[in-house]
């Protein structure tokens, strides 16, 4: 079956192998069982995780039922649970901070990808997290480079060459981040929008 989240229209939708909606997943409001946004979802098993504004964090099985809701302080624009820890990606927000982080219900276990750029970050149009047969992969915003979270550490996974494509130190030293994007929007660039893998094939858009 598969899953569709509906960022611009706040759902969740679980359908069919033959594309029948077997049910809504939660919905939109501001009750304690619903979700202001859909930052990003995350398929654990039987369960479905539904990432909100704020850090509301909701589980649900597959039939849409809830099954828990909490707070998570610190979540950035998507996030990924790795046990009873998240995995969160903040992206080139602000200078000197970390894009990536491991944090807890309460405080900041490690900083990943620290950065003095200040880059308007593509991560809420782009899915950063997939799970990978060993771990996480983490898609970086702006980079060639696909890293993979595995037991606390983080490891580039795949990079690419984008040749004549590829973005230059420029777009990331700029005076501000609309100067940055600006500049980019004036050229041909490339950069991996989404990625996942099989049994049989690591797939790259």
């Amino acid at each position: 079956s598969y899953l569709f989240a509906d960022r611009r229209g706040v759902a969740v939708w679980h359908f069919a192998d033959d594309g029948s909606l077997i049910c809504p997943i939660g919905h939109k409001g501001k009750g304690p069982s619903e979700y202001i946004s859909v930052d990003n979802i995350q398929v654990a098993g039987d369960r479905v995780i539904v990432y909100s504004q704020g850090g509301k964090v909701l589980e649900f099985d597959l039939a849409g039922k809830l099954i828990s809701t909490s707070e998570i302080s610190g979540l950035g624009n998507q996030s990924y649970k790795v046990g009873d820890q998240y995995l969160t990606y903040r992206g080139y927000l602000r200078s000197g901070d970390s894009r990536l982080q491991l944090i807890s219900q309460s405080s900041v276990i490690e900083d990943y990808l620290v950065t003095d750029n200040a880059v308007m970050p593509l991560s809420k149009i782009s899915p950063i997290f997939e799970e990978t047969k060993s771990g996480v992969a983490v898609l970086d915003s702006w980079s060639p480079v696909v890293y993979q979270y595995h037991k606390g550490e983080l490891q580039e996974y795949l990079r690419f060459n984008f040749g004549k494509y590829s973005i230059g130190e420029d777009f990331f030293n700029s005076a501000n981040p609309m100067e940055g994007v600006m500049s980019l929007m004036k050229s041909q660039y490339a950069i991996i929008s989404k990625y996942f893998e099989s049994d049989r094939a690591k797939i790259v858009e």
